[in-house]
């Protein structure tokens, strides 16, 4: 296996640090719903409220290829947070307050870059809406997010819309601009520099793959379609034709990963033995054994 780095690093150091972040065009379209959206906010609140020194989010595991960092577990809270950056950012923007749109432009500049340039790239079939809806403050996401087509874009606007209200809703308990921009720094300060994650690195896609399915394979049901694309990529050793027939067979799917499972569980019942849902990775990863 490749060397591989290991750091503990806040959100901040994240983004700030790490200016070419990417989702793969072969990962999982975003698919939190509301109970991660709420676990998000309530983790947030709770260093907020509770002064915690710090609060760990979860494991981040990259593979640094092209001279990008391509996000190979860990996508949906990477994803997760940028949108929340930009919930931040519009939440400073609405307060007529030139301080406020000051610490607007930091997080911009900062933590979420300019467009051409965004520390964090959403794959290919959904980066341009991303963007427009969450990364470029020349759009605003009341006239972006109509333009939803994808599951994965529906989401997107979902997520924001729901930290955008909880953010909101905690504004309107303090009266002056004033005490509200300080109430919107303490959260930007606890969001960026008391929520960790651990980051892991490694310049070897193989490694990068044993390291995501190590660490998601046990402890909770696995999405076998998630797992499957691993093991092939894996397997294939980085072969083209691996990622283009993957996406062809998504594209119909609108690359969500639960449509995915159903379709090929299906197709495997109609082709050999019948397996449920739980063993239908472990079936196909026994067939799967040479590049």
């Amino acid at each position: 296996m490749a060397e591989m780095s290991f750091e503990r690093i806040t959100l901040g150091t994240l983004f700030s640090d790490n200016k070419n972040l990417a989702v793969p065009t072969y990962q999982r379209g975003y698919a939190w719903t509301n109970q991660e959206w709420e676990d998000f906010w309530n983790d947030l609140v709770e260093v907020l409220d509770e002064n915690e020194d710090d609060h760990f989010l979860g494991q981040v595991v990259t593979n640094k290829l092209d001279s990008r960092d391509y996000v190979v577990d860990g996508q949906q809270r990477v994803t997760t947070s940028t949108m929340f950056l930009a919930v931040l950012r519009d939440s400073f923007n609405s307060l007529d307050s030139e301080r406020a749109r000051m610490r607007a432009q930091d997080l911009q500049k900062k933590y979420i870059g300019r467009r051409g340039n965004y520390n964090f790239t959403q794959s290919e079939q959904v980066a341009e809406f991303f963007s427009r809806l969450i990364q470029n403050d020349a759009f605003s996401f009341s006239e972006v997010k109509g333009q939803a087509g994808q599951d994965s874009e529906h989401n997107f606007v979902k997520a924001y819309d729901y930290l955008y209200k909880r953010v909101g809703a905690r504004i309107k308990d303090f009266n002056t601009i004033d005490d509200r921009v300080e109430f919107l720094e303490d959260l930007q300060d606890a969001f960026l520099d008391h929520m960790f994650v651990m980051k892991i690195s490694t310049p070897d896609e193989a490694s990068a793959f044993v390291i995501f399915e190590t660490l998601n394979a046990r402890g909770r049901d696995l999405n076998s379609s998630d797992l499957l694309k691993n093991h092939l990529f894996r397997k294939a050793s980085g072969d083209p034709d691996i990622q283009h027939h993957w996406e062809e067979m998504m594209t119909p799917l609108d690359f969500n990963s639960d449509r995915a499972t159903k379709f090929i569980r299906a197709y495997w019942n109609g082709t050999h033995e019948f397996v449920t849902e739980k063993k239908l990775y472990r079936a196909l990863n026994r067939s799967v054994e040479t590049d």
